[in-house]
């Protein structure tokens, strides 16, 4: 019984992750390859495919008898949503990650280490570089599979830049402030990541918690599946 649960508790935490795990795009990082991954992983979460794709990860657990296929068809009800939620949550993520790179340069004009007119031309050329992203994206979703594999391979040979650079280029900032952007969109990142482990962290302790009151596991059983599977997602989130 308390294997059978250890099994439920790693599979449903499986399913959440696979669900939430979209690829993130720093906004100081657009190289090829994260364009790359980034289509990727937006293939597999389109919203015709998502619930044939979780139900393909999920099919084997049902098979293996590590959850019943009652708790496979509540596992993918949880995590598809409807085309509306869908679009909402990703204009949510847009605006969301608007607005965390305006607070960091906003923070970066008190401090008088950039200007406001510079803080607008860099949000101007982040929003520039987002809509052709998503123009090479909708390019790349139309070709053939040998056809974007040479249109990927053609890439790796090309230098790899981010939109601050071309504004240092141009003599919109200069380097120094440049690198000041990097630091602290790295640091926020860090931060958000941490929040997010987190968060992982107070989730698993809720849903765990019964279990160790129901005496279906230790305390100490509690801590390493905690500290194993959030570990296993700080890793995750690295890319």
């Amino acid at each position: 019984m308390l294997k059978r649960n250890l099994k439920i508790v790693s599979a449903l935490a499986l399913v959440v992750s696979i669900g939430t795990g979209f690829t993130t795009v720093n906004a100081a990082s657009l190289s090829n390859k994260t364009a790359k991954s980034v289509y990727c992983s937006s293939k597999n979460f389109k919203t015709k495919n998502n619930q044939n794709f979780l139900k393909t990860k999920l099919d084997p657990l049902v098979t293996a008898g590590t959850i019943t296929q009652d708790q496979e068809t509540a596992a993918l009800n949880l995590l598809t949503s409807s085309k509306t939620n869908k679009k909402s949550n990703t204009q949510a993520k847009k605006e969301k990650t608007k607005d965390s790179l305006k607070t960091t340069l906003d923070s970066l004009v008190t401090a008088g280490t950039i200007t406001k007119d510079q803080e607008t031309a860099i949000l101007n050329s982040s929003s520039q570089k987002k809509a052709e992203k998503k123009a090479e994206m909708d390019k790349v979703k139309n070709m053939t599979q040998a056809e974007r594999k040479a249109y990927f391979q053609s890439k790796k040979t090309a230098r790899k830049t981010n939109f601050l650079d071309s504004l240092v280029t141009s003599g919109t900032i200069t380097k120094d402030q440049e690198t000041a952007i990097k630091n602290l969109l790295t640091s926020n990142k860090n931060a958000n990541i941490q929040a997010k482990k987190e968060k992982s962290t107070t989730f698993l302790k809720t849903k765990l918690d019964t279990l160790v009151t129901s005496g279906s596991v230790t305390q100490d059983q509690e801590t390493a599946i905690i500290n194993a599977l959030t570990s296993s997602t700080s890793k995750s989130t690295k890319n």
